[in-house]
């Protein structure tokens, strides 16, 4: 009778091989899962970075469509620089709703980089003042701390803070590490140029204020906006936009107010012509 063989089991080469072609595939699967979660997490950070550029630039053009005519009331003014990177205009605003609103009425709208941070990010802050209590306090008018007259509602105590200066876009401490897009808004440059119709070409700067210049009393017809956001590699994203100001139409013409004085004396000598006609008659 024949003895019977013993089953036939693996040698270590066989298993090295096997231990060796299983790491391999995990190895090549644990590779392209990585690749698909970085590449996704990527595009999840850029189209979070476009979509803060888009939509702060398309605020504030907004806001600038809005902005009054000087002549259309006591002390409006426009006035902006391109370094620092600043512009304050005065529009309507109609209140708004919970801890962002104001009192409704006329605004001055203020947007500009703060101060950079040690990792050179800067915060852009938009400010809303109310600009009737703003010119009462030049005045030197006070209130009682009972006046309603700056409450949202009568009918309760709530009460419109008079201004409101918050970030825009910022890249607070530890937001970086969040690892959640759209938390961190590296800010890092912005600039505005103003486009004066009268001449023709862009000013680095515009002061409705500035005496016997050539935009006293006017607002720029247009006003060209540049941010500068960097993406999770330190690369620059440059944003940019022109946005029209529709009552920039109704600009004084420079010169203008000297032309109608002209007019009015010589309507007056016309006035004193007929008054001699009438008399001739009589």
């Amino acid at each position: 009778m024949r003895a019977r063989r013993g089953t036939r089991g693996f040698t270590l080469m066989e298993l090295l091989l096997a231990v060796f072609i299983f790491g391999f595939i995990a190895l090549t699967v644990y590779g392209v899962l990585s690749r698909a979660i970085y590449a996704r997490t990527v595009a999840e950070e850029r189209a979070e970075l476009y979509a803060m550029g888009r939509e702060t630039l398309l605020k504030i053009a907004d806001d600038l469509e809005g902005a009054l005519l000087p002549l259309s009331g006591d002390r409006i003014y426009f006035k902006g620089t391109s370094e620092p990177p600043t512009v304050e205009f005065v529009s309507m605003n109609r209140g708004g709703y919970g801890e962002g609103r104001v009192r409704p009425g006329q605004v001055l709208l203020v947007y500009g980089l703060g101060d950079p941070d040690p990792r050179g990010y800067r915060p852009l802050i938009r400010g809303e003042t109310d600009f009737k209590r703003m010119l009462d306090e030049v005045d030197g008018v006070t209130y009682a701390e009972d006046d309603t007259r700056f409450d949202l509602d009568e009918s309760n105590d709530v009460e419109a803070p008079p201004e409101l200066y918050l970030p825009l876009l910022e890249c607070p401490p530890g937001a970086e590490e969040s690892g959640i897009a759209g938390a961190c808004a590296r800010v890092v440059a912005m600039r505005f140029r103003f486009y004066d119709d009268a001449l023709g070409d862009w000013r680095e700067y515009w002061d409705s204020f500035e005496p016997d210049s050539e935009f006293e009393n006017r607002i720029p017809d247009a006003v060209e906006i540049a941010l500068i956001l960097l993406d999770e590699k330190g690369a620059e994203h440059d944003f940019h936009t022109v946005v029209d100001l529709p009552l920039a139409r109704a600009n004084p013409t420079p010169g203008e107010q000297e032309n109608l004085d002209d007019v009015d004396d010589g309507g007056d000598g016309g006035d004193d012509g007929d008054d001699g006609d009438d008399e001739g008659d009589e």
